[in-house]
């Protein structure tokens, strides 16, 4: 069961749902060791409702995958994309939109091509910002994009981070400080995923967006208007420091984090109180709980 993007829910303003996506995948077109259909079969496994192939300046996996799910409704969404480098870690998820080369271009274009690619109803990530540049550069071009609000959102927990030791950690922490909160960026999880170890797959980084209307053009409003809440959950503890730690961590911006936070309470307290669950749907409900599976929960319940 795949959580619908166009259906409303009982109880809550027609066509307001909460979609989980993740926007940052590699695919056999640039390291990964999956093809893209692979991909998508995984994909619907995790109960993701849309994903992003975001293959190293390239959409061929993505349009390969659209193929697929063109011939096959089952699957989950996925939106076009790719993972841009400016050099030296400075890495950018460039969310659909219609532009589709940024190889070979020189720096005193970067902007323009930004700004080309919201006009054309894109969106743009900030991949894994504990690695961008400590250079005057790359601060500098940051500053201008976040002035010209051309950068939607900030992929904080991307699954590499379990890899991380402390001091990269108090990074993340400066850079939420000094970037984030400041300018109300939004909040984003992503996977990085090229291939399954040391416990990062597919999906152990999301992305919880509060879309406000079906398909493909609710995902990419609710990403540039910030309704994004970023996931991180895996199959062992972790620790995260003032991030959080646990299997799973939820972490976002306001409004949308307490809301979703909510979410979580009221479903777990509506599993644990109702007394018409057998214990095998009881089971069942929690396992997609402690999965972050929370749209497909709430839908569930409301058809009991």
């Amino acid at each position: 069961m795949q959580s619908s993007l166009v259906a409303s829910v009982p109880g809550s303003k027609s066509g307001e749902r909460w979609v989980m996506g993740d926007f940052h995948i590699h695919s056999s077109y640039s390291g990964g060791s999956l093809t893209p259909s692979q991909i998508l079969r995984i994909a619907q496994t995790q109960f993701l409702d849309v994903i992003a192939l975001s293959d190293h300046f390239e959409t061929r996996g993505a349009q390969e995958g659209l193929k697929l799910i063109a011939a096959d409704s089952h699957l989950p969404m996925l939106i076009t994309s790719q993972e841009i480098s400016l050099g030296d870690h400075f890495h950018f998820l460039i969310i659909h939109g219609i532009t589709r080369s940024w190889e070979d271009i020189p720096r005193n274009r970067y902007l323009t091509k930004f700004a080309e690619h919201h006009q054309q109803g894109g969106a743009v990530i900030l991949a894994h910002p504990w690695t961008m540049p400590k250079s005057s550069w790359a601060r500098g071009f940051f500053t201008e994009l976040v002035a010209q609000n051309l950068v939607d959102a900030v992929e904080l927990l991307n699954a590499s981070i379990l890899q991380l030791g402390p001091d990269s950690l108090s990074r993340i922490q400066s850079f939420w400080e000094e970037w984030v909160l400041p300018n109300q960026l939004g909040i984003v999880g992503g996977s990085d995923f090229h291939y399954h170890h040391q416990g990062r797959y597919l999906g152990s980084g999301r992305t919880y967006l509060k879309v406000r209307r079906p398909g493909e053009k609710g995902i990419i409003e609710a990403l540039v208007a910030r309704r994004c809440v970023a996931g991180l959950f895996g199959s062992c503890c972790f620790d995260l420091g003032w991030l959080g730690k646990g299997n799973a961590v939820i972490f976002g911006a306001e409004p949308w984090r307490n809301e979703l936070q909510r979410l979580i309470g009221e479903l777990r307290s509506e599993i644990a109180q109702s007394r018409f669950l057998k214990s095998n749907l009881r089971q069942y409900l929690w396992r997609l709980m402690e999965g972050g599976n929370y749209q497909m929960v709430r839908e569930l319940l409301a058809q009991l």
